[in-house]
């Protein structure tokens, strides 16, 4: 594979929205669903980052930046998406890699927090681990950790109230 990463154009917005419409659509229309994201405050307050391959957005996610725990950095990422078409190549867990790396070296961030919607174990095998069901605020997605080197449970502990219900 011949990846390109960084963040995404403004031009590229559409592109990266309609990846996610076969999971997340939940029976709208395409233009609805678009509109939805066009004006999704979460979408706007976010950085996506993006994977092209010649040029074309092949995958894409979306990081969240939270108010720090204690003087450490917090960073979620969600939004995890592929083009149908290419789905099952490795693209998502190569995007997921490099942005976690680029966090946790470039921007200092001692947590990662995800929610998975998918099975947990994708994520377990990319250095997440679940949180204790204390912790979890929903049935549906389980709020995953990924911690830099030095750091561990102590933080989540300190700062349990501050956990996002979902992002």
């Amino acid at each position: 594979m011949s990846l390109h990463f960084g963040l995404a154009s403004p031009s590229e917005y559409e592109a990266v929205y309609a990846m996610g419409y076969d999971v997340w659509g939940e029976g709208m229309e395409p233009e609805q669903f678009l509109e939805g994201c066009r004006v999704s405050p979460k979408y706007a307050r976010g950085r996506w980052f993006v994977v092209r391959e010649k040029g074309q957005v092949v995958s894409s996610l979306l990081v969240h930046n939270f108010d720090s725990w204690n003087g450490a950095v917090v960073r979620g990422v969600g939004s995890l998406a592929t083009r149908p078409e290419r789905r099952r190549a490795g693209w998502a867990a190569s995007l997921l890699e490099q942005v976690v790396e680029l966090l946790i070296k470039k921007e200092e961030a001692a947590v990662v927090l995800l929610y998975a919607d998918i099975s947990p174990h994708y994520y377990e095998q990319r250095g997440f681990h679940a949180l204790d069901a204390a912790y979890q605020a929903r049935d549906d997605s389980v709020l995953m950790v990924r911690f830099a080197p030095g750091v561990d449970m102590v933080l989540v502990k300190q700062n349990a109230g501050r956990l996002p219900s979902y992002f």
